[in-house]
């Protein structure tokens, strides 16, 4: 998708697809009672759940859960002489320790097995109708809070728009706005997400704050 125009159809089918995709995963931390045969009949006779947590229950710099980790000393260090980066990390900092880790501590951030990476980099389109048919790159999947897997995607759609001058956003541009362009593509990608997975209102309040979250943390680790 990373050479796709971005269209309010195409993000709209992006957000549908990673919704469905969270459904599928939820099923590791819940599993089916078929899932859970499969895994029975299988060498490994623990619980599925229990397979599931050893694995991707872990300390990762890229889980937003982790983000006051990106504010540590040796990240903020090499920002010093990068003024707009290091403003942007500390302000969004001090909005998650304000906004987000009280939903946190109070265990209204429900989790989830997240694929963790849901950008255009990573999303398959099909040949014929460039609609989304896969996605690849699961090497951030942690057990986190669901509500960061969308959170994560709405960054990389604001990333894209900046940078795009090496894509076609002209069906967002209407206005000539860049607000207005990031709003309307915001919009278009949640419409997919919520039409097929239900966020709660706690969760709907903190996605913006977590996609900045995110746009921080590519902005000081890998951008």
């Amino acid at each position: 998708m990373a050479e796709a125009a971005l269209t309010p159809t195409l993000l709209r089918r992006a957000g549908s697809y990673l919704a469905r995709l969270d459904k599928a995963l939820d099923n590791l931390l819940e599993p089916s009672e078929e899932l859970q045969s499969v895994m029975s009949a299988s060498d490994s006779k623990r619980p599925v759940s229990e397979v599931v947590r050893a694995g991707l229950a872990r300390t990762h710099l890229w889980d937003l859960r982790n983000f006051e980790l990106v504010g540590g000393k040796e990240f903020i260090k090499p920002l010093e002489t990068d003024e707009p980066k290091l403003t942007l990390l500390k302000a969004t900092l001090k909005d998650f320790q304000k906004k987000v880790l009280p939903l946190a501590e109070t265990k209204k951030l429900r989790e989830g097995v997240l694929h963790g990476d849901f950008n255009d980099a990573n999303i398959i389109l099909s040949t014929h109708d460039k609609d989304v048919a896969g996605v690849i790159d699961f090497g951030d999947s942690t057990i986190s809070w669901r509500a960061n897997d969308p959170a994560i995607a709405l960054g990389y759609i604001v990333i894209a728009l900046v940078k795009a001058d090496k894509k076609d956003i002209s069906a967002l541009n209407v206005s000539n706005n860049d607000e207005d362009t990031i709003e309307r593509a915001v919009i278009s990608f949640l419409k997919g997400y919520l039409s097929e997975y239900a966020l709660s209102e706690d969760e709907v309040s903190v996605l913006l704050l977590l996609a900045q979250c995110r746009i921080a943390t590519s902005a000081t680790m890998g951008w």
